[in-house]
């Protein structure tokens, strides 16, 4: 009796039995290293970057091919380079720790497998809150109509750092107000920018500066409050309108004494002149 399908039933059977002896070694996924960064680190601090392989050598290397430690995770050993600690974790894991963070270590990251011949990048950020002072030209108290009009303050920085794009805002009591944005920086750098209040802005002030996703309160100098101006006006004002209406009556009411004083000498002395004619 002939069977229908034969070889297609031989094949499925030999496939089975390929399958079944062969290593698990064979049946591996080759994957490129797992590649973890720091999401942003102050200069001066130190930065723990993460690569994960198996049975390999991985190389670490920086912005602009910076040298890093080569670990040889079959060994458990990494290679010494200054500036730098490599260690093998375990047999799939590394640490690479850059002691002191600098201006040309922030960037593109490479972790390598050097059999397998991949790689996997990250970017490690670098920040510096700058030192700030807040200061104003105008008189924030002053009544005049140009003062009121052209209240500003200036925004001075100092040493700001940050590897990527990032912006500071000025917030006055509830009301927040762009400041500026600015590409990476190569260097840490001074800044200044000037601000135009309105009426309605006024209160304690903060600065907030964002660099990488990361926001931060930086604490400054100089100015640390605004002034109301229609507060400061209406409370100088009233006090001088009720300075002013006290001593205009004040004045009536010594006017009218005097008045009333010089009426009755007069009578008295007109009484006298009448009994001694």
């Amino acid at each position: 009796m002939r069977l229908y399908g034969g070889k297609t039933i031989l094949r499925g059977i030999l496939q089975i039995y390929v399958l079944a002896h062969l290593s698990p070694n064979h049946l591996s996924v080759i994957c490129q290293p797992d590649f973890r960064c720091p999401e942003v680190s102050d200069l001066g601090s130190s930065a723990r970057l993460f690569c994960s392989a198996s049975n390999t050598s991985i190389i670490y290397s920086g912005p602009g091919d910076l040298e890093a430690p080569h670990c040889d995770l079959t060994r458990g050993i990494c290679t010494s380079t200054v500036g730098y600690t490599g260690t093998v974790v375990d047999t799939n894991d590394t640490e690479l720790v850059i002691h002191n963070v600098q201006p040309r270590m922030a960037g593109s990251w490479k972790c390598r497998d050097d059999i397998r011949n991949l790689s996997s990048d990250c970017t490690a950020n670098a920040v510096q809150t700058p030192s700030c002072n807040i200061t104003s030209d105008t008189d924030l108290d002053a009544d005049t109509t140009s003062a009121q009009l052209n209240r500003s303050v200036t925004v001075d920085l100092k040493d700001l750092y940050c590897s990527t794009a990032f912006n500071f805002t000025l917030q006055i009591g509830n009301t927040r107000r762009h400041l500026m944005t600015s590409e990476a920086l190569d260097q840490p750098a001074n800044a200044n920018k000037t601000l135009i209040l309105t009426d309605t802005t006024y209160g304690e002030t903060t600065l907030i500066f964002t660099c990488a996703k990361q926001q931060r309160n930086v604490t400054c100098g100089g100015l640390t409050h605004i002034p109301k101006n229609t507060e400061s006006k209406g409370t100088k004002n009233t006090t001088a309108a009720a300075i002013g209406s006290v001593v205009g009556i004040l004045v009536v009411i010594v006017i009218t004494v005097g008045i009333f004083t010089a009426l009755i000498v007069r009578k008295k002395d007109t009484d006298l002149m009448e009994m001694n004619p």
